[in-house]
């Protein structure tokens, strides 16, 4: 079934499409802008639920005032490896936030905006067509000028690369369960690196805790398994506020912002390791790049091949630097825990923790 045109298909209705439809509808206020997700809001989402203040600061501009309300604030996060630990205190504080609770806000801000929201409508083929393109789902087909992906990284036409072997997972865990070494405080983000993993722990009420990880499938297939690895943690069938959900396999590769003439933003121009605790900010900056450089075109004042240059440039240069940074920090993340607690130990030095924050931070976002 042909479902109709629209000006702009956004593929996805995470951060990163709705960031994207959201700057699109106030900078081409005439534009018919459709967004489709293959899933229904609310849902939980694999996610660290770390909100960097670069992050808040650009939701501010997309969400009523009072959105942080529900959330936690993170003033500190603290790294343990082995018997190393470290602290970094950040700068502006960061929001602890379930990603139901943020999308189900983006993605009724979007409708509020007069934007179209589908739900339960998956995109699994995206085709050229005339000037414009068709996007393929499961049971129709619809037409726009420009198409917008940000479906993440494991759909049809997400991210590619090179699978890795890791799982990421994540649950919200009642914290009584933890033991006092492995419970964070209330405005703490705590990362642990051990063998096989790395799991981050943060307060998202003031009963229970986010837990995520990333964990190499040969050492553990469960969230459950790296836990166990953890001294002082019991879990009992009660344990879990949001049961563990896990997301397989994660790929690396080069960021590719333009697939195929299509605009790609988020996770679906690629993934950033969730340790570098930016994973929010570069999903919501990259979209609205995505719509400055897409409403430019569709006013006429560039051409398609002008937008689809803007747009990978201004990626390039504002999110290269985050990529090269968390790539060399993931060595040391799953290397012998030798290295690992040199690398922690190594972050209690003020300059050298100083630096490590700002490589994980885009071009003209402070620093926290």
């Amino acid at each position: 079934m042909d479902v109709g045109a629209y000006d702009v298909i956004v593929c996805g209705a995470g951060p990163a499409g709705c960031s994207a439809s959201l700057h699109l509808a106030r900078l081409s206020p005439k534009s018919r802008i459709v967004m489709l997700d293959a899933a229904s809001f609310p849902r939980h989402k694999v996610c660290g639920e770390f909100i960097s203040a670069e992050a808040v600061a650009l939701l501010d501009r997309l969400l009523p005032p009072a959105w942080t309300v529900q959330g936690m604030r993170i003033g500190r996060v603290r790294l343990r490896a082995g018997g190393s630990q470290a602290e970094l205190r950040l700068r502006s504080p960061a929001i602890s936030l379930s990603r139901y609770d943020l999308d189900e806000a983006l993605v009724a801000a979007a409708r509020r905006a007069g934007i179209e929201v589908h739900e339960n409508t998956k995109a699994v083929a995206i085709r050229r067509e005339g000037g414009g393109f068709e996007v393929v789902t499961q049971s129709s087909a619809y037409r726009a000028r420009v198409v917008i992906n940000a479906t993440g990284r494991w759909s049809e036409i997400g991210q590619r690369g090179t699978p890795s072997g890791l799982i990421g997972a994540k649950a919200h865990l009642a914290s009584k369960h933890l033991g006092e070494r492995s419970r964070p405080e209330s405005d703490s983000c705590d990362l642990h690196f051990m063998k096989g993993g790395y799991l981050g722990v943060q307060p998202i009420s003031a009963e229970n805790v986010n837990v995520s990880a990333l964990m190499d499938a040969r050492r553990h297939r469960t969230l459950e398994s790296l836990l166990g690895s953890m001294a002082g943690v019991s879990l009992p069938t009660n344990a879990f506020a949001c049961a563990p959900i896990r997301c397989a396999p994660i790929c690396f590769g080069a960021p590719e912002p333009v697939r195929d003439e299509v605009l790609c933003c988020g996770d679906a121009a690629a993934f950033i390791d969730p340790f570098a605790g930016d994973g929010i900010s570069l999903a919501v900056h990259s979209g609205a790049v995505a719509a400055e450089a897409a409403a430019l075109f569709l006013r006429g004042a560039i051409t398609r091949e002008e937008m689809l240059s803007r747009y990978a440039h201004e990626y390039r240069a504002s999110f290269g630097g985050q990529f090269r940074a968390a790539a060399w920090m993931r060595r040391c993340a799953f290397a012998p825990e030798v290295i690992q607690r040199m690398a922690v130990s190594a972050l209690r030095v003020p300059p050298i923790a100083s630096a490590a924050i700002g490589w994980t931070r885009a071009r003209g976002q402070e620093a926290a």
